[in-house]
């Protein structure tokens, strides 16, 4: 069992790496988990574990950085300099998006979740990859295992557009050459009908005679509050946030003005013009 501890303790692993029955596997506890367990050291679609040394190695890396990804750990220590991987790039650029996509009040929007599970099958995929090996023939491996986990085509053109733009992030740090992300810049998206990936139905809105049938058996303020969005076509958001400080009623057209709405990070307000019979 020593001799075992070594092979991890070697390449800088937790846990053990040992042999059994001509296959090698690890037993860890690795981020997020309780306790640890032995796992095989399988590659990704592969059945049976490693029989070369080296390979399962390659294999724990991977497991390991995939584990810390998930678990949401960070490294404040890191600087730009020493991320050399697709992992601590991932890393890296899932605590800007946490710091930097947040709404007028301060609290964090849904892009930075939207980013970790549009980076997952590339840390499943790629983790301890060096970032200079990777290129346009990766981002099809990653694109393809996208295809094979049933999402629709719409939903893997925005996800693979927010792995280009964490490289686009890193040229702008100088983390990788702007040859990376030029590359990645000339796999286009998938065509309807054309790829392969799922196709979805598109989204029609609801016929208004089932929000009219609807409206006696709500409450007379969820009532007012859809008729007013069929009127307007207002966001839900900028609805529910509506007080009457925020409306200008001095004149037979009140202004709404909110708060805080979508777009209030480019310097724009938005105003909604409401002409009410009021009589």
């Amino acid at each position: 069992m020593a001799k075992n501890k070594k092979i991890a303790q070697k390449h800088n692993l937790p846990g053990t790496i040992y042999f059994n029955n001509n296959r090698y596997w690890w037993i860890v506890k690795l981020p997020g988990e309780t306790k640890r367990k032995a796992r095989p050291l399988k590659s990704v679609g592969s059945q049976f574990a490693a029989t070369d040394v080296g390979v399962a190695v390659e294999i724990a890396r991977n497991l390991l950085e995939t584990a810390i990804f998930d678990s949401g750990s960070r490294d404040h220590n890191a600087c730009d300099s020493e991320i050399h991987t697709i992992a601590a790039l991932s890393r890296a650029f899932l605590q800007y998006a946490e710091e930097y996509y947040r709404s007028a009040d301060g609290t964090v929007t849904e892009e930075p979740l939207n980013v970790r599970y549009s980076l997952k099958p590339l840390i499943e995929l790629f983790a301890t990859l060096e970032l200079t090996e990777f290129g346009p023939l990766k981002l099809i491996e990653v694109r393809n295992k996208m295809i094979s986990l049933n999402w629709s085509r719409g939903l893997i053109n925005q996800r693979i557009g927010r792995i280009k733009r964490m490289f686009k992030w890193a040229v702008s740090r100088q983390i990788v050459s702007p040859l990376v992300y030029q590359g990645l810049m000339s796999i286009e998206g998938l065509k309807q009908g054309r790829s392969g990936a799922r196709e979805t139905a598109p989204i029609m809105p609801v016929d208004e005679k089932y929000v009219y049938a609807i409206l006696p058996y709500t409450t007379p303020v969820i009532a007012s509050m859809l008729e007013l969005l069929l009127f307007t076509g207002m966001r839900p958001g900028e609805l529910v946030i509506m007080r009457p400080c925020d409306i200008d009623r001095s004149s037979e057209i009140w202004h709404y003005k909110p708060a805080s709405h979508k777009t209030q990070y480019k310097g724009k307000d938005v105003v909604l013009q409401l002409e009410l019979d009021i009589s």
